[in-house]
């Protein structure tokens, strides 16, 4: 925008002539010697370049509101990968904390009346099944924190977690 501002105007020439000879010979007077400065500039009166001083000003203003959208967009991607990694350490620790000793417990009972003879094999392999996917749950909620973590990471532009 300066620059538009400082092409509102043309340059401004300054010359300089070191010796003019006229000859007056052929009207019978005498010759003359001079020199001459000079200034030339031209006035802006109709066009004062206000065209591209209007857009370089849009062209500024159009910049600054870009900036501001991207500014909250990636302030709304910082909460949400925030957000997430939050929601996913809750699962993580709630699944550690109440559905893994749980299931383990069980699966060690099943074990323990499989071992002396109460239950049948057939009997076992439900608790067994229950405890496989229990650690797949586990499994995929460590998946899913890696990720919400490396998404925060992403969207701070920084390795804050691990």
């Amino acid at each position: 925008m300066n620059l538009q501002r400082a092409n509102r105007f043309d340059d401004v020439y300054l010359f300089y002539d070191p010796i003019t000879y006229q000859d007056n010979r052929p009207s019978n007077a005498l010759s003359s010697h001079s020199w001459a400065i000079g200034l030339t500039f031209s006035l802006p009166v109709f066009n004062r370049n206000q065209g591209n001083i209007a857009r370089a000003q849009s062209n500024v203003v159009q910049t600054k509101l870009e900036l501001s959208s991207l500014e909250r967009r990636i302030v709304s991607e910082v909460r949400l990968a925030e957000r997430e990694c939050q929601r996913s350490r809750d699962a993580l620790e709630q699944i550690e904390t109440a559905i893994l000793p749980r299931a383990a417990a069980t699966l060690r009972r099943k074990t323990e009346q499989l071992a002396a003879g109460k239950i049948s094999a057939d009997d076992f392999q439900g608790p067994l099944d229950d405890a496989a996917e229990v650690t797949q749950s586990h499994r995929d909620a460590i998946v899913r924190h890696r990720r919400a973590m490396l998404d925060l990471n992403t969207a701070v532009g920084l390795r804050i977690l691990p």
